[in-house]
């Protein structure tokens, strides 16, 4: 395939001059066979003159023969209604919003924004409550290490059984005998003037433990092993002149043949009669070293 050097025209075999421009066609074999410029496939040499603007490489389609319809097609967008597209506003299109338009499909934020980090419900929903329900807040072991006894547990904590509280009331006894003996010895030695040292001494530390009890829930005995007593409804100590009261009621324990005393054995809520009477429990926490009085007091 042959052109024209001059104005690209496509020449035929027997032509002997370009049918765009009249420029002579010199008919050599080399001319013949490859055209002015060599090979049909390599590009005009440097420094010839460009082509027209009319010529268009062989195979080019002209853009007037594609319809706007078939060039809408090709492009993916749909063609343009008849009449064309209207003329934009006076003014012009409003700029977008901040932060630009929503995406399509609806994906908009629910109202009232979305729920802050965490708020969502894990994969699969939450698991559900173990058999029985979840322990009360107090039923979970307190911070510092300690790990209460296996026991009872009250929304104040684990309920003290029988064994540690005997063994609490022991000491406080222990205690009480350690103060009388002197004052009953001094008793006998005097007279029957002083024979009643001992009780008053008797009566004395029992209003002592009991203030300690109401106070801060612990005597001597409690803090050693471990126990303290506290309101039933309020988990605090229930105060002096209740721990007095407390102690009192315990006669109704004592009157019964001391059955009262073995009430924990069997209660669910592992009180005496008298901690029924004033509303109280014994939970276990951790023990301290013995003092005869409450720490930091």
């Amino acid at each position: 395939m042959n052109y024209c050097s001059q104005c690209g025209s496509q020449l035929q075999p027997e032509d002997t001059a370009c049918r765009g421009c009249g420029r002579a066609v010199s008919a050599t074999p080399a001319a013949s066979s490859a055209g002015d410029f060599g090979t049909p496939s390599s590009p005009p040499p440097f420094g010839s003159p460009a082509p027209p603007a009319s010529y268009q490489p062989p195979g080019a389609i002209s853009p007037g023969a594609i319809s706007p319809g078939a060039m809408s097609m090709e492009s993916g967008y749909p063609p343009p209604p008849p009449g064309g597209y209207p003329p934009p506003p006076p003014g012009g299109y409003p700029p977008p919003p901040p932060g630009g338009y929503p995406p399509p499909g609806g994906n908009f934020p629910p109202p009232g924004g979305y729920p802050p980090p965490g708020g969502y419900p894990p994969p699969g929903g939450y698991p559900p409550p173990p058999p029985g329900g979840y322990p009360p807040p107090g039923a979970y072991p307190p911070g510092g290490g300690y790990v209460p006894p296996e026991g009872a547990y009250s929304p104040q904590g684990v309920l003290a059984d029988w064994g540690p509280r005997a063994l609490g009331l022991l000491i406080d006894w222990a205690v009480t005998i350690v103060v009388i003996i002197p004052f009953a010895i001094i008793g006998a030695v005097i007279g029957s003037g002083a024979i009643y040292l001992a009780d008053l001494a008797g009566i004395a530390v029992a209003i002592f433990l009991a203030v300690q009890v109401g106070q801060n829930g612990q005597s001597p005995g409690m803090r050693t092993i471990g126990l303290k007593c506290i309101g039933q409804t309020t988990g605090q100590p229930i105060g002096a002149g209740l721990g007095i009261v407390r102690a009192i009621a315990h006669l109704v324990d004592s009157i019964i043949c001391y059955v009262g005393w073995l009430f924990p054995l069997w209660d669910k809520n592992r009180q005496t009669l008298s901690d029924k009477i004033m509303s109280t429990v014994v939970i276990r926490v951790p023990p301290q070293k013995f003092t005869l009085m409450p720490p930091g007091a």
